[in-house]
């Protein structure tokens, strides 16, 4: 499946990964390994709408110069001029180093298991074969915490309007106790 990459080069693409036929997510690859594609999404209005690291054996097919994908990019001028993330220079897998970077960042994410689960929160530690996240609701309120095994990750998305949205609300919802504990 490397040469279907190399060949689709920095085009956007419908990526299906679900069993649901009529769902799609529409990317441009950054990188991939053997185990992992990593690409940027856009939403359906053209913009864009944080990265995605999706395992490659959930992947059932990819569209290209559709057009779907010719309309949105002229239809809604789709963001060019976002500079994408640079994942490269790889020391570990391409897996190891997106789970890396958002546990140093602290970034809110969302990750999908195997089983169609998803938790939306801030990952906290990973070890050799788990991965230890803290919940977060919409409103920015912690949840709890929860640890799972990292064969089960399908899915990890990051910088997506939802995960902006808790973020903004966990640092609203500090900002606001700090001004409690001041009074």
């Amino acid at each position: 499946m490397n040469e279907i990459f190399d060949f689709l080069g920095p085009n956007f693409l419908e990526i299906y990964s679900d069993e649901d036929t009529s769902k799609f997510d529409v990317g441009r690859v950054l990188n991939f390994d053997e185990n992992w594609l990593f690409f940027q999404t856009v939403d359906k209005f053209g913009k864009f709408d944080g990265y995605m690291l999706l395992k490659r054996e959930s992947i059932y097919k990819l569209n290209y110069n559709t057009n779907y994908i010719r309309n949105l990019c002229l239809s809604n001028m789709v963001e060019e001029s976002r500079q994408p993330l640079k994942i490269s220079n790889l020391s570990q897998s391409l897996f190891e180093t997106v789970i890396e970077k958002n546990i140093r960042e602290k970034n809110v994410l969302s990750v999908t298991l195997v089983n169609g689960d998803a938790l939306i929160g801030i990952l906290t530690k990973s070890t050799e074969n788990y991965l230890y996240i803290d919940i977060y609701m919409n409103g920015g309120q912690k949840d709890g915490s929860s640890v799972f095994l990292k064969e089960m990750v399908s899915a990890v998305q990051f910088e997506i309007q939802e995960c902006k949205r808790i973020q903004e609300n966990i640092i609203g919802n500090m900002e606001a106790n700090s001004h409690k504990n001041q009074k």
